[in-house]
This record gives structure tokens, sequence and C-alpha cells, in this order.
């Protein structure tokens, strides 16, 4: 089967990441995949050119431009089946079939962004996916929010297929958590914008005792750490760290092709989003074995057992956030470890590559399992 990967850039986010991840799953069941982008970013060309990948970039600033252009590649290059992840990559693959296409297109919602209700250009979107064959979302709240907006896709067009997971960075799952230093190091992996609530993250720390602060330790590690940010939320950020006097608990470091070892040296891993698709994050961490302290958003509740394998704060205020910070910093080695476990076995049954891979293909292969 021909098959093209359709998303805005190669960047280090974790659409990207996943994307990336089934092409070279597609790769590897002897499939010819292409990945097309329209942006510089090159955080996985790399890779995949490594594993025998096409990148095609189709670079126009204005955007009817590059629309156009993109639709003329994909309607030339006879491709058995598209896939594309993201609102934008979706829409411009899906107006690329107009008036008839003779390919399958998946077309891939990421982010549970509570926006789209608010956005007539975002609702545009979604009534677009009418053109596709199947509509996928890595959560059932994603899914639901396309079906809110548009009631009358079909149940058989709309799918949930959660993250993959290659089995293989279980390598980096073997250190038993050291609890025996004075310091709890708490990694964050996420890029700096309003969504993954930096600013949540700090006055929750500003809370804690004394003692907890002078044990806690937090490395964030994500794109946009200089100039252009997202915003301002990480200058912000760091100016409110430094006025609260919080410099010796949060260091800031680039996103990272090695964060798998990265995670294995912390004691937990962290995410305190206000919203979220699914998180790559948290995937990587059960499958590594780390525990996990995440805000409830999206299907985290369906996955992560409060108390068994991670703990769920149940709001995003900065009350909620640093009281489960502090019951984290009080559970034993052992609790960690036994967490930890807990998690790595619910990822093994739920994020599996090749079981995430092949439900892609059926789809693409129009099989209605």
């Amino acid at each position: 089967m021909r098959i093209l990967c359709v998303i805005d850039s190669l960047g280090s986010g974790g659409a990207q990441r996943q994307l990336v991840g089934l092409a070279i799953g597609f790769k590897e069941e002897e499939h010819d995949v292409t990945v097309l982008v329209y942006h510089k970013d090159n955080f996985f060309e790399e890779l995949l050119t490594s594993k025998g990948i096409n990148v095609v970039r189709i670079i126009k600033s204005n955007y009817f431009l590059r629309l156009r252009s993109i639709r003329k590649y994909i309607r030339r290059s006879k491709y058995d089946s598209v896939i594309s992840f993201l609102e934008a990559p979706s829409f411009i693959c899906e107006v690329s079939g107009f008036p008839y296409r003779n390919w399958t297109l998946i077309v891939g919602e990421r982010n549970a962004d509570p926006n789209i209700f608010k956005s007539s250009k975002l609702r545009i979107y979604r009534w677009f996916h009418f053109f596709s064959d199947f509509i996928v979302a890595n959560s059932h709240a994603n899914i639901d929010m396309v079906r809110k907006i548009n009631p009358f896709l079909s149940n058989t067009k709309c799918r949930v297929i959660y993250n993959l997971i290659d089995s293989k960075i279980e390598v980096f799952g073997n250190k038993s958590i050291n609890r025996s230093k004075q310091t709890f190091k708490l990694l964050v992996a996420a890029r700096h914008e309003f969504q993954k609530n930096l600013d949540g993250l700090i006055e929750g720390v500003r809370l804690l005792s004394k003692i907890e602060k002078e044990k806690l330790e937090i490395d964030w590690y994500g794109n946009r750490i200089e100039p252009p940010y997202y915003g301002n939320y990480y200058p912000d950020g760091v100016k409110k760290i430094n006025e609260y006097g919080l410099n010796s608990i949060f260091n800031f470091y680039p996103s990272t092709s090695r964060i798998y070892e990265e995670m294995n040296k912390a004691d937990a891993i962290g995410l305190f989003s206000l919203y979220e698709g699914f998180p790559n994050a948290i995937c990587e961490a059960m499958s590594i074995g780390r525990p996990v302290i995440t805000t409830k958003t999206s299907d985290i509740d369906l996955i992560i057992e409060d108390g068994v394998s991670g703990i769920i704060i149940e709001d995003f205020n900065p009350q909620s956030i640093s009281k489960a910070i502090s019951k984290l910093l009080s559970i034993s080695r052992e609790g960690l470890d036994n967490m930890g476990q807990q998690a790595k076995i619910k990822a093994r049954s739920t994020f599996d590559k090749n079981k995430i891979v092949q439900h892609y293909l059926d789809l693409l292969a129009n099989k209605y399992s």
C-alpha cells in the first residue's frame, strides 16, 4: 500500500511524534510511506530518513497557495491511502478530495481543545469531516467533542485509537527509583503554551511547605524557551519563579530526542495541563514504569487509577496541585515502584505499537472491525 502521512511540521510536538511513529510502523509492515509537511521544523526528519521514509516539504507562506500546491501533489501522486493529523492538515486533505478521490482518507483529532466550541473556523473544520472516510481521535473525550459539533457524523466513521508506544522503550525502565537521595525529581515534558499550565504549577509549588520545597526539583523539557515564544507563558513563568524565590526548584531544558533517558532518571513524571487529547508524556512514563501525577483531562481517569498507577489532580487550581504534589512527596520508594509497575502493566495492554498500527491499517484497508 502507498501511504501518505500529512502534518504541519516535523517539530517535537506530541501529534508529530505519533504520526512519525505510525509512519515507521507502516514502513516496518513493508508499505511504501511518505510524510508531507509544510513547515521547516525538522526534529524528527533524521529519524524518518534513517528508516527509509521519504519526506516531502511544500513550503508556501500564503495559505491558499499552500492548499493548492498540496492538493495538486496529493491528486497527482496516486496514493492508496492518506492519513492526516491536526485540524489544518486534515482540512487540506479533505479539500484535496474534491470533486472525487480514489484513496482512503483518515483525519486525526489530537487535542481536545474546548476552544473549538467558540471558534467558527475550528467548527467549520469539523464539518468538513464529512469528506473523510474515518475520524480518529486519541481519546473518547476528543471524539465526543467532535460529535457535539457535527452530530451527523456516523458512528462507523468515528473511532478512538490511543497513542502508540514502541515496546523498545521498556529498556529505559529497568532502574528502580532511588529515594535515598535528598531531592525528589519531577519531570515535565511539554511545550510552553497556555494549555500546559506552567502558571498553575508555579502557584501550586509556592503553597508547599518549606520542607517539601527543599526536596523538590522540577525539570521541564519543552520547546520555545527562546524567542519566538508561544505567547509570553514561558518568560512570564520564569519571572514569577524569580519573584517567588523558587529558582532552586525549577530547571528548564529544550525538547530532546533522549527524553526516555531523562524520564528514567526522574522519580515521577508530571503533566498539569488544562486540556489534552491524550498526552504522549503520560503514555511514555507509564511504559517505562514511572508513576505519574496529572490533571484530570481527556481520558486520564479511564487509563490511570488514582493512587494505584498514578495520582490524578481533580481540579486545576493551585490548591489541588499543591495537595497532589505533597501526597506524591510522601510516598515511599516501594510505593512509587509499585505504582510505576501498575502503570507499566496498563501501558502494555493499551499503547502497544503493533496493535495500534494494525488498527490504522485495518481502517486504511476499509476493514470495519
